[in-house]
C-alpha cells in the first residue's frame, strides 16, 4: 500500500496545478458559517462515492471527476488541456472517458498537443 504522500503525488498534475486548493462540501453546508483558510476555494455539490478516493482520512475526487469539474467550471483551456494530457500520460484516465473535457476544449483546438 502506498503512503498518503505517494498517493497524493500520483494524482497531482503539478505543472498545471492551481496554487489554491479546491474543496467541495455538501450542498446543505452552503448556509453554514465556515472559517476558510487562505488558499482554499469552496465549492458545494454532490460527489458520488465512485467519484471519491481516500488518502488516509482525507477524501479527494478522482482524476476524472476533477477534470470534469474543471471543464464545467471553464478552467482556462491551456490549463485544462495540460491537466488532461498529464493525466493521460500518467495513466490516470483513458481518452474515451474525457468527453466533457474534449467538448470544453473543442472551440480552442481540442485536446491534441
Amino acid at each position: 500500500m502506498s503512503s498518503p504522500t505517494r498517493q497524493r503525488s500520483r494524482y497531482t498534475t503539478s505543472p498545471t496545478s492551481s496554487p489554491r486548493r479546491c474543496t467541495t462540501l455538501p450542498e446543505l453546508w452552503r448556509q453554514r458559517r465556515l472559517r476558510v483558510p487562505d488558499g482554499v476555494l469552496l465549492h458545494y455539490g454532490i460527489v458520488a462515492e465512485n467519484d471519491r478516493r481516500w488518502f488516509g482520512p482525507v477524501p479527494a475526487t478522482t482524476p476524472l471527476r476533477t477534470l470534469e469539474d474543471c471543464a464545467a467550471e471553464h478552467l482556462p483551456p491551456e490549463l485544462l488541456r495540460g491537466a488532461a494530457l498529464d493525466a493521460l500520460d500518467r495513466g490516470l484516465v483513458v481518452r474515451r472517458e474525457l468527453a466533457a473535457v474534449e467538448a470544453a476544449l473543442a472551440p480552442f483546438g481540442g485536446l491534441e498537443r
